[in-house]
């Protein structure tokens, strides 16, 4: 292996009282990773993430390990066994993952096995010996007949079809496609239309002797006979149009569904072969969760707001069984009030912590909690009483700093979903996807604004100002929105054209915005007039936050993270040292002592501010003596901090070396003063594995391992 140039360094002296500049460093949560699909084989449990790669667990679920070399900070759609290998069928990243991974049954290494697949986003998986099938998105059924080794095209019949299930029964193999159900009696040489399975989406396929079920929305087709006949759609009463049942599970004679999207939605049973379904929710009352399965002792669900519920009395009630699970979660709001930070979830309510995300704590701990199920986009606080928005259930009102909380939606629109809450004035003003209302009794009761029949999906105030983004109603044109009056009427201050906003701060006369795009709109004259910036390499501005004098905004998934501005939001520079790449940056917050940065999927992560210690820091800058600090974090996936110190002017080498003692790349390779330094190591190229890291300065030398996990 060739010898790579030298890699960004950042390289910071120390002065006496400036602490080491810190990094980002992923909480304790809220939440923990979401969970895509789920599957016992062997006595052994085994979870796909929705971006943290497979879990295991031996004990029934009450705990998990990592079972992910090779496969980590990927996306699982799909598991499936056989005698000798663990299968995962992966979503395409911006990492170049794809296609379908193998493992033996132990998961200690996972490779892609993808030589004749032509679809890298596999969406559903089948054993069947060694015969492998695979559903693609949009490219119909791959077949393998060597574990793998090998893939052909596998859809005569079918075409490029979305196959989001496939099942065998009684020697005949079953598709679930976009708009119809396939069987196969050869094998998946050819495919051929079901009768009842036309003009169906399915979702989910399930056999269970005799019996077999194809789920779709709010409904199910049911086979009596192996799948040889079908029935027509059979409606679930206890579900709306928009749900839809994503997994299947059974033991013994009782039936069981996961189900996603709309009232009704969490686990449901029925024990007469899907007559009559009755739901099983104490714990997760309308959550939407992914996948199902049966143990001997226990009911076992995952879903990405929750991560994995356990149940040990047949579905009666469910707990939280998170144990070994990496933090994650959808976080949509970040609030700072006094000494807690809030944070709003996207399916898990709105949790706190009070020592810098070391840990979490639901605010409404009961398990049929209000707020507990909830989608939290929006969080305000003003005079001690805090407000919560959700999706479709309005706001909720707490004056005891979420200990406990009641609904206070008087005057908003029945089933509107609140986006956005802001505090101006001596009022509270809230933005719903009807318009904006405005509070004159702390959040108890709510008036109509003059901006009605819009969505409003963010709103901010400052120093007399109110700012909202409209996006077009029956009455409105999209833009930017101005209030003097603390949200009683509204002015449009600017258009927007075709550029989406969203994301918005205010401090002093400076107002920006964000948006899908690279930028966003900026004025420094409290919104009277608007100019136009960008950011370089963002992929979209989606959170700005405003703090002292200094801006920062949160950018999308192919962007480097945070970026932060000294100039109110003229130029804007990366801010990511130690962010986890392709992470989407969705709110930010600060307290005192730390910067928060809320993410899509990867829960919440801290970022030591100025005068603060935190990873990396120490007290000292005069170093007494040549040291190699231990990198962080270590294990480390793409890129990791190195700390060195340097007791006086020297000129020092820090080069990386696999096991063989090939060189792989040279760090750092100059004159240093005395000081402390830190330096970023990425890695984009490098195989999963154990490198030393080596430290020459001089006659002096010093060794660490560090260890490499794709």
């Amino acid at each position: 292996m060739n010898p790579v140039t030298p890699l960004l360094c950042l390289l910071l002296f120390l002065y006496s009282t400036q602490p080491l500049n810190g990094q980002w460093t992923q909480s304790s949560g809220p939440a923990s990773a979401g969970v895509t699909v789920l599957m016992s084989s062997g006595g052994i449990l085994y979870a796909g993430t929705d971006i943290e790669g497979v879990f295991r667990s031996t004990d029934d679920g009450s705990s998990w390990e990592a079972a992910n070399i090779g496969i980590e900070k990927t996306s699982i759609h799909s598991l499936t066994t056989n005698a000798n290998y663990l299968f995962a069928g992966v979503d395409f990243d911006y990492r170049g993952h794809g296609g379908v991974y193998r493992t033996p049954l132990d998961g200690t290494q996972w490779t892609p096995v993808n030589v004749g697949i032509s679809a890298m986003t596999i969406a559903s998986l089948y054993a069947d010996g060694a015969n492998i099938y695979a559903g693609t998105i949009g490219s119909g059924v791959f077949k393998s007949t060597d574990n793998g080794e090998s893939w052909i095209q596998s859809n005569n019949g079918m075409g490029d079809e979305f196959v989001n299930s496939i099942t065998m029964n009684n020697g005949i193999l079953f598709a679930a496609g976009s708009n119809n159900l396939y069987r196969s009696d050869d094998g998946g040489g050819s495919w051929y239309f079901t009768d009842g399975g036309q003009y169906f989406n399915i979702f989910s396929l399930f056999a269970e002797g005799e019996y077999m079920y194809a789920g779709g929305f709010a409904g199910f087709i049911r086979s009596t006979d192996y799948g040889n006949t079908w029935s027509n759609r059979i409606d679930i009463q206890i579900l709306t149009t928009g749900a839809h049942l994503t997994c299947f599970a059974a033991r013994d004679t009782i039936l069981y569904a996961t189900t996603s999207t709309g009232p009704g939605i969490g686990v449901i049973t029925s024990s007469d072969h899907g007559g009559i379904w009755t739901p099983l929710n104490e714990g997760i009352e309308n959550v939407s969760l992914n996948t199902i399965v049966t143990t001997p002792a226990s009911l076992i669900a995952g879903g990405s707001a929750k991560g994995i519920l356990l149940s040990v009395d047949e579905g009666a009630t469910w707990i939280k069984s998170n144990e070994g699970l990496p933090p994650g979660g959808s976080i949509r709001r970040l609030l700072r009030i006094k000494d807690a930070v809030y944070s709003g979830t996207g399916g898990d309510g709105v949790h706190r912590t009070t020592d810098n995300g070391a840990t979490w704590e639901s605010t409404s701990n009961e398990p049929d909690g209000v707020l507990q199920n909830e989608i939290v986009p929006a969080l305000a606080e003003k005079g001690g009483v805090l407000l919560a928005g959700t999706g479709y259930e309005g706001v909720f009102r707490s004056t005891d700093g979420g200990s406990s909380w009641t609904r206070s939606s008087g005057g908003l629109p029945e089933n509107d979903i609140v986006l956005s809450l802001a505090g101006s004035g001596e009022h509270f003003i809230v933005g719903t996807g009807l318009g904006i209302f405005y509070s004159t009794d702390i959040g108890e009761t709510w008036l109509p604004s003059n901006v009605s029949d819009a969505t409003v999906t963010d709103i901010a105030a400052e120093e007399g100002y109110a700012y909202a983004i409209v996006h077009s109603g029956i009455f409105t044109s999209t833009g930017i929105y101005r209030s003097t009056d603390d949200g009683i009427n509204w002015t449009l201050v600017t258009e927007s054209g075709t550029t989406t906003l969203v994301g918005l701060t205010a401090t002093g006369p400076y107002v920006l915005t964000g948006s899908f795009s690279p930028g966003g709109f900026r004025s420094t004259d409290y919104g009277v007039s608007w100019l136009g910036y960008s950011i370089p390499n963002a992929d979209g501005v989606y959170s700005l936050f405003s703090l002292d004098e200094t801006i920062y905004a949160g950018a999308g998934l192919q962007s480097q993270g945070v970026y932060k501005s000294t100039d109110f939001g003229v130029s804007f520079s990366p801010f990511n040292a130690g962010l986890e790449p392709f992470t989407s940056v969705e709110a930010l917050a600060a307290n005192d002592e730390f910067l928060f940065a809320g993410t899509n999927d990867r829960a919440v992560w801290t970022y030591p501010l100025e005068g603060t210690s935190g990873v990396g820091s120490e007290e000292s800058s005069v170093p007494d003596e040549f040291r190699l600090e231990p990198n962080y974090p270590n294990p480390f996936n793409a890129t990791t901090l190195i700390t060195f110190h340097v007791p006086t002017r020297s000129f020092v080498t820090i080069r990386v070396f696999d096991l063989l003692g090939r060189l792989v790349k040279t760090v750092v390779s100059e004159t240093f003063e005395q000081g402390i330094y830190h330096c970023q190591l990425v890695v984009p190229d490098l195989s999963s594995g154990v490198y030393v890291c080596h430290l020459q300065a001089g006659s002096r030398s010093a060794s660490m391992k560090m260890i490499l996990l794709r």
